[in-house]
Formats: C-alpha cells, structure tokens, sequence
C-alpha cells in the first residue's frame, strides 16, 4: 500500500572550502594559462570581468584541489537524517542526483549507501543535469505512492569542478563557450522526504532542439554525439553555448507554465529557480509575470551549483527567514538537454 502525500523532512548542505571572489577566480587563470602574454591575458580577464557583469556573479565556492569530495555528502545526510530523527538504517531508497560523480557505474548512490551504512536502502542515481533534484522529488513521490517507501533521500555532491569547470585552454577567443565554467561552484545537499504534507505538483518537458547547447563530453563522445559537439570541445570539460541555452531555457520555462495553467493561480508566495545568473533569472520571472521581490536568488553569493542550486536555495532562504513553513514555494528548474522542471508545493 502507498502513502498519499510526501513532505520535506529536512534538508542541509556542505560547501567547498574556499569561497572565491571574481578577482579570485582570475588570478587563478592567471596561473593555470601561462602560455597567453600580458595582453593577451589582459583581454581575456576583461571579457570575463564583462561576463561576470552581464550574470550578476560575484562569488563560487571551490576546493581548489583533489579532495575527499563524498565525504560531504555524506555528513549531509547525517545531518538531515539526525533533523528528521532517522538513523541510517531507517532509510527506504537513497536516489543520487547530481551530475557530479567519479565513475560512470556502478550508482554514486550505492556508494553513499555504502559510506552511510543505510544497509536497509535500495539506491540509483538520476541525471538530468541541472533539474535532477527536481526528477528526485518527482521520482520520490511516485515510489511513495505506489511501493509504500516511507524515507527517502535524495543526495548529491556538486564537487570536484577544478577537473572541469576552468579549461588551461582558456583565451578571448572561445571564451563564449567556456564562460559558464567560471560560475560554477561546489556544495554538497542531502534532503530527506517523507509521507506527509500535500502533493506535490510537477509540470516537467524537455526540448531536445537544445541538445548540442551545453554538455561535459566524455572520450568516446565522437561515437555517441557526432555533429552535435562544437568542434572545440575537450573530454572532461565543461562547455555551454550560453546564449543559446539560455534562450531554450526561457522558451522552455514559459512554455512549460504557461501550458500547465499555473498563470491561472494566485501567485507562489516564493520562487526559487537554479540560477545560472540572476539576468536570466529575472527574465524567466518577467516572462511568467511572477514578482522578483518574491523570488530568493543565490547567483551573486554561492554561484552555479548546478543540480545542488535549488536544494541550497531552500536551505539558505530559510536560514534568511525568506521560506516559512507552509509557504506556497515554486521551484523553477531548467538545465541541458534543454530540460525544464517546475514544482509547486506547500513547505512543510
């Protein structure tokens, strides 16, 4: 028998180490880029000071270095599960959302499972790139009502950006489709959801005409992607044609709530969207009709932090006094693929 309803429990996070101002992140390619000469380094770094002005981004959280980066994840689920009074062996399924991993099998989540010692769980990943904590929530609800799991957890680690986030190819000249790299940030969240509350509403689609318009190659990626990779793109690197993207994403994002008749409800009273900059961010609001005064952004402060954006937005707004307990919250997601993700529900 299954639950009718799911609830947040509880949700935390872990940030990298080192927090990174603009000025930071430049000298840092300063250093990694000592084949470009001092003009040539001189017009990179103002293009990218002219990027970071046009996204409103001021600071990322990064390591900077090889570290243990699951052993935060881990200490997030410990948190939330100790906040909801759970203890690892209570855990029904623990699903893994990020895009961030070290392998591409078995399931990051078994090895969450693992170091977490939930040994009652069943775990798998989701990838949806930067709306997969959406799928998570969306997923959880459907095991919820229809196999009866009481604790689920959804996890990921958004860390280890240095192998891909800042290219040592960087110049002026493909910095277009390296930019994004330099917003991103790293955090780690873990939420625990469990049968209670009200339903949560999902309205989700994907336009694959955005397929080509952001995307991590991987080596074998000529055999599986052929014509769909710009021609300077590098394994392991993370790449976006950000204009493009974004473009797709505000279509995507209009099309998707427009259709599903939200514009037909009284307002959310909080927005929360995975801010790649706070311009597309208030241009996705201003082509929904919804207030930025009700929206809680983190671009500026914490970055990109790809699919942990919105589960660090809830625990931030929170701490911020801007989310209550029973708000009426809608989670704006949208990533590549181009996929969209919206989600209404009332904060527990």
């Amino acid at each position: 028998m299954g639950w009718e309803r799911m609830k947040i429990a509880s949700v935390t996070y872990r940030l990298a180490r080192n927090r990174l101002s603009n000025s930071d992140l430049i000298e840092y390619i300063r250093q990694i880029t000592p084949h470009l000469n001092e003009a040539e380094f001189g017009l990179l770094a103002k293009r990218i000071n002219i990027g970071f002005k046009l996204t409103g981004s001021q600071y990322r959280y990064r390591h900077m270095n090889r570290t243990d980066v699951t052993a935060h994840v881990v200490d997030a689920a410990r948190q939330a599960l100790e906040a909801a009074h759970l203890a690892p062996r209570d855990v029904s399924v623990i699903i893994y959302v990020g895009v961030g991993r070290g392998c591409l099998e078995p399931a990051t989540a078994a090895l969450v499972q693992k170091r977490l010692g939930a040994v009652n769980a069943t775990s798998f990943d989701v990838l949806d790139a930067c709306v997969s904590w959406v799928r998570g929530l969306q997923i959880a609800q459907a095991l919820m009502k229809t196999s009866g799991y009481a604790n689920v957890l959804l996890v990921n680690c958004e860390m280890g950006m240095d192998e891909y986030g800042v290219s040592d190819e960087l110049t002026a000249d493909n910095l277009d489709l390296y930019f994004s790299g330099l917003t991103l940030s790293e955090a780690a969240t873990a939420c625990v959801l469990q049968p209670g509350g009200e339903d949560f509403e999902f309205h989700c689609r994907t336009f694959p005409e955005g397929f080509g318009y952001c995307m991590i190659p991987m080596a074998n990626a000529a055999s599986f992607v052929a014509g769909e990779v710009p021609e300077e793109a590098r394994p392991g690197k993370f790449l976006a044609l950000s204009t493009q993207l974004v473009n797709t994403g505000l279509h995507g994002i209009e099309t998707v709530y427009f259709d599903a008749g939200l514009d037909k409800t009284d307002p959310p009273e909080l927005t929360l969207i995975h801010s790649v900059s706070e311009k597309a961010s208030k241009a996705a609001l201003n082509r929904i009709g919804l207030a930025w005064d009700r929206h809680f952004d983190i671009h500026a402060s914490h970055g990109n932090c790809v699919s942990a954006s919105i589960p660090l937005g809830i625990c931030l707004a929170r701490e911020a006094g801007r989310l209550r307990p029973g708000m009426d919250t809608l989670l704006i997601g949208a990533g590549a693929g181009v996929s969209v993700g919206l989600c209404r529900f009332r904060f527990a």
